[in-house]
């Protein structure tokens, strides 16, 4: 049983509505419901936390912004610290920065603390949603600037297309509650 309603899936967690991203013609999928049933999060942060129980992380690391709800809940199945990636000039003290392009299109910047994570400390990136692995390798990119070691990646809905996770992430555990390189 998944959450208050017995035959429940996870995909029945992403409601599905009709507001398509500029240019790129795909549905959004909202994870609200999901939030709102507490027993079926839980679970959720239990499967995005269980492969990575015994890798002895000692950060979590999730991108701005639901990437933030998700880590922060994965950091505590984990027992370990949680270290937000955010958009540009939102940290206030010494940071790596990063660009990539995002789903739009639209170059942006992503910035972590530069002593944030310490050498050799073991690190998981938390994230919602995989669909071009942008934000995600730039994320990658700052925590190696930090020194930390990338232990694996956990994500709750992966849409990426298969080339794309082995291109991207083949040297990585890719951890998702949901798999499908179809749009919700």
């Amino acid at each position: 049983m998944l959450g208050r309603h017995p035959m429940r899936k996870h995909e029945e967690f992403l409601r599905k509505f009709v507001r398509y991203r500029q240019k790129m013609g795909k549905k959004l999928g909202d994870i609200t419901p999901l939030l709102d049933d507490t027993n079926a999060f839980r679970k959720a942060i239990k499967l995005m936390s269980k492969t990575f129980k015994n890798d002895k992380i000692d950060k979590v690391v999730g991108i701005e912004a639901r990437g933030f709800i998700f880590g922060c809940a994965v950091s505590m199945e984990l027992n370990c610290g949680f270290v937000p990636i955010r958009k540009e000039n939102k940290l206030i003290f010494p940071v790596f920065r990063k660009d990539f392009i995002n789903y739009r299109g639209k170059r942006e910047y992503m910035e972590i603390h530069k002593d944030a994570i310490k050498k050799g400390e073991n690190v998981l990136i938390v994230d919602d949603w995989l669909e071009t692995g942008e934000s995600i390798n730039a994320a990658i990119d700052l925590i190696e600037k930090t020194g930390g070691r990338i232990k694996g990646i956990s994500v709750f809905y992966d849409c990426s297309l298969p080339e794309t996770r082995k291109k991207k992430f083949s040297k990585y555990v890719l951890q998702a509650v949901i798999r499908s390189h179809k749009q919700p």
